[in-house]
């Protein structure tokens, strides 16, 4: 079964220089990391907030595990780092993760453990005590990847998620992704404009350029036919 599949999506935007996103089948095998790319105001952000049934789309059907996606019970698989967030000013690292595993209804014990197995993983327990004012943007952006993780679930959205990491933190992240994917058997969908962060590990890329999907192959088949990864993306937009 597939994690994801969108098929005939439209939506318009009138007011917006008559922007319109147009995806005719978009499916994410159960399993597998993929790569979203495409230039600023392709449509990356409104499709993955369709996926997410934030944005509802004029016409067209997503399913999620083969539930439609506006479905609470299919909304529950999906973990989502967003590009651009708000966290208040005073709350603690450790405080925001804990409020939001207990809005999400995670088991007391399980989400300690959660957060604690994560949080070590990615050396971040030395944050827990730091509120939100004292954080970098790097820092910011490891607590809500922390935050996408909690429950569990079996499929990351993740938006930008490696915006003002530091080199180190980078190439945790990375190694931590590689690790729960193997362990959890979940699906990633990554979107990026650095697209050397992405070639080591993403296994399938999408290409969406003016709200269509362009073009869709493997990492592996672009390697071998083109003769980088930014070739295939700079042929396709």
């Amino acid at each position: 079964m597939n994690a994801v599949s969108c098929i005939k999506i439209q939506k318009i935007y009138k007011k917006k220089s008559s922007f319109i996103l147009n995806i005719d089948d978009f499916k994410l095998e159960d399993g597998k990391i993929y790569a979203l790319l495409g230039p600023n105001g392709a449509g990356k952000s409104t499709f993955i907030k369709i996926i997410l049934n934030i944005l509802f789309p004029d016409t067209g059907t997503i399913t999620i595990y083969g539930k439609k996606n506006n479905y609470p019970s299919a909304r529950k698989f999906i973990g989502y780092l967003p590009e651009e967030y708000s966290i208040p000013t005073d709350i603690t690292f450790y405080q925001f993760l804990k409020y939001f595993g207990k809005m999400y209804d995670i088991d007391n014990t399980l989400l300690l453990e959660q957060i604690n197995e994560y949080c070590d993983a990615l050396n971040l327990k030395r944050l827990y005590d730091k509120k939100n004012r004292e954080l970098s943007k790097g820092m910011k952006q490891s607590l809500l990847f922390i935050h996408s993780l909690l429950g569990k679930k079996k499929i990351l959205i993740l938006d930008e998620p490696f915006n003002g990491l530091d080199v180190e933190q980078k190439a945790k992240t990375i190694e931590f992704l590689l690790s729960y994917k193997s362990k959890n058997n979940i699906t990633i969908l990554i979107t990026t404009h650095i697209l050397s962060d992405i070639v080591k590990f993403v296994e399938s890329i999408f290409i969406i350029s003016n709200g269509q999907i362009k073009a869709q192959n493997s990492i592996n088949n672009i390697l071998k036919n083109c003769s980088s990864l930014e070739s295939f993306y700079l042929e396709n937009i």
